[in-house]
């Protein structure tokens, strides 16, 4: 197997995946971006994340702008930055914990079914 040791100086592209500056990546023939090896450091959490799309209104993509902004200017820690993308894995994965209180057909229903049992909610 052919294998490429290269420093990324600026950000490349590889089937998709951006590499930051100073990532040191061992590449092998692969097929895709999932099959490299990293022998040097550990991929950033973003890059170790499935890529999806989804589909948001203007109105919740710019709460959910403005509602990271703020968590980031009330951190007390140094860290991880929080973003739109961060606050969408948080309300999945409660979403996932509390699949058994969905009931309904629609997206208003599944929404009420949450609401009705939780104070906060619309």
């Amino acid at each position: 197997m052919a294998e490429t040791e290269f420093l990324a100086i600026n950000p490349i592209e590889i089937d998709s995946v951006t590499l930051e500056e100073t990532d040191f990546v061992t590449l092998r023939e692969t097929e895709s971006m999932s099959d490299v090896e990293t022998d040097s450091v550990i991929l950033p959490k973003y890059q170790r994340l499935v890529r999806k799309e989804a589909r948001l209104h203007e109105a919740q993509y710019d709460e959910l702008t403005r509602l990271a902004r703020e968590l980031n200017r009330r951190k007390q820690k140094v860290g991880e930055i929080i973003t739109a993308n961060t606050l969408l894995r948080v309300a999945t994965e409660l979403l996932l914990r509390r699949r058994s209180e969905l009931h309904g057909d629609t997206e208003d229903e599944l929404l009420n079914s949450l609401s009705n049992r939780h104070d906060g909610l619309p």
